[in-house]
């Protein structure tokens, strides 16, 4: 028998957002806290650990829990087996775990505050799943969108509609989303028809949710449809592992045959790879790579000039080759460049300054110390006196050596 109640980490969260208004979840809380303390006596008086213990949330409203007399197994990725576990009413399922002087000191309405609470956070009775079309792929990624920490509202390419086209006109492809009761998107994960070993196989992608608790709803409605999905859900990483609709595992190879000449691209999670007229989750032999967030991909014959001070491709009519200074012989796009003279130079050049919004040569222009102005070379004259230039407007010579008109009317 275990000697602590264990709490998936997200029933742990859901209990420190309530504990303000549950004196079930500060029970608990306080509990916890006073066995990381070393009080274990203390934790023991409130908490009993002979019946239920694993306990999670279920999107059915329900709690899931490992009877106590049963050992919870582990798959791979550390996240608890189902098999063996059962669910029960949430109030049904607290009172179990307090031992009986605990229950002397928790009302019936105790019960009942958690268990609307419970129901509220985690019941998805009101949310709606939807299947739409890949031309709505781009509306779906604008939606407004249901608040929350988890992985939907931190996806990179939510709002950018423009780089979606290759998605948009995929036949292959379609859009599993979840609605909220007030229509925002609290979910979403793209669906592949793709045939594999004369085989026809729809495919569940990573799934995108608003709260951790609608990851089980997501694999549920998948379940129920009898289709494929990603062993690692909630990741882009193992591309290449799959569960069946039979709950098996496979490591495959898939490919889709689809368009993929666009000027803007995603960030792909699982089918990341691909060269002319298809995409992949194999990197083998592929061309290009679908993993940037600025709209461009990696590999291929890239169009455009090289900017080799900025490192990125640029439009031939937008490109100068640089002639003088720092990066001379090298491209850059025309607004990192100006003209002095006959020559392109680097803006920032330090051979070059800017001189009343125009460039000029750096040794072409002075700095007077006598008035904290910059001026033009050949409008400037030196003075012995000041022992700097002086504009030559401003100047007047006297025995052969230049002094500051202000100066001179002084004398």
């Amino acid at each position: 028998m275990e000697n602590q109640i264990f709490f998936s980490e997200s029933f742990i969260d859901f209990l420190h957002k309530i504990s303000y208004e549950s004196k079930i979840a500060r029970l608990i809380i306080s509990c916890r806290r006073a066995r990381s303390d070393g009080f274990h006596y203390l934790y023991k008086a409130v908490l009993k650990m002979d019946e239920v213990n694993y306990i999670t949330y279920r999107n059915n409203g329900l709690i899931s829990y490992m009877p106590a007399d049963r050992v919870q197994e582990y798959n791979e990725d550390s996240t608890w087996k189902r098999e063996g576990r059962q669910e029960g009413k949430p109030a049904r399922v607290m009172r179990r775990l307090f031992t009986p002087n605990a229950l002397k000191c928790i009302k019936d309405s105790d019960f009942e505050i958690f268990n609307n609470k419970y129901k509220s956070q985690f019941s998805t009775n009101d949310f709606m799943f939807e299947i739409r079309p890949a031309e709505d792929i781009p509306d779906v990624y604008c939606m407004d969108r249901m608040n929350g920490g988890a992985s939907l509202n931190g996806s990179c390419m939510n709002d950018d509609r423009r780089y979606l086209d290759i998605y948009k006109n995929c036949s292959s492809l379609q859009i599993l989303i979840l609605k909220n009761e007030i229509g925002r998107l609290a979910g979403r994960c793209l669906l592949w028809t793709i045939q594999h070993e004369g085989a026809t196989i729809i495919l569940a992608d990573r799934f995108y949710v608003a709260e951790d608790h609608l990851y089980d709803a997501f694999v549920a409605y998948v379940e129920s449809n009898k289709w494929w999905r990603k062993k690692y859900y909630k990741t882009y990483d193992y591309k290449r592992h799959f569960i069946s609709p039979d709950g098996e595992e496979f490591c495959l190879h898939l490919k889709v045959e689809t368009d993929t000449d666009f000027s803007h691209y995603p960030y792909i999670d699982t089918f990341q790879y691909g060269d002319d007229g298809y995409l992949t989750n194999d990197d083998d032999d592929a061309t290009y790579t679908y993993n940037q967030t600025n709209g461009d991909r990696e590999g291929g014959e890239p169009e455009g000039v090289y900017d080799e001070i900025d490192e990125g491709y640029i439009e031939d009519d937008d490109a100068v080759c640089i002639e003088r200074g720092t990066y001379r012989g090298q491209n850059t796009h025309v607004d990192n460049a100006v003209q002095v003279g006959d020559y392109w130079w680097w803006r920032e050049d330090d051979g070059i300054t800017c001189l009343d919004g125009k460039y000029y040569l750096a040794d072409d222009v002075v700095y007077s110390e006598y008035d904290n102005e910059s001026y033009l070379l050949e409008d400037c004259v030196y003075s012995e006196h000041h022992g700097t230039f002086i504009h030559i407007e401003d100047a007047y010579e006297v025995d052969g050596d230049y002094y500051h008109e202000d100066i001179v009317k002084k004398l």
